[in-house]
């Protein structure tokens, strides 16, 4: 008698360029999901409907630092000059 406790699930993975960002950074999504952008904190500073593909996003009204996109529960880092 046994189960198998391994729940599988899809690894997402994207990426953010170009880091460091300026004015807006593009952020590649394999479906339709909300894309966050938060500080050095985890307070979320922008929320943004996606479209599967690539997609722009504006980042112009930032301070200039360090911050993360989360999206579908993965995060990577980008730096706002």
């Amino acid at each position: 008698i046994g189960y198998d406790a391994v729940a599988e699930y899809d690894a997402v993975s994207f990426d953010v360029y170009p880091n460091p960002a300026e004015s807006s950074i593009k952020v590649k999504a394999e479906k339709a999901t909300t894309i966050q952008v938060l500080d050095m904190t985890g307070r979320i500073v922008m929320s943004v409907n996606a479209n599967e593909g690539e997609n722009t996003i504006s980042v112009a009204e930032l301070q200039s630092g360090v911050y993360f996109v989360r999206m579908d529960g993965a995060a990577v880092k980008f730096v706002k000059r």
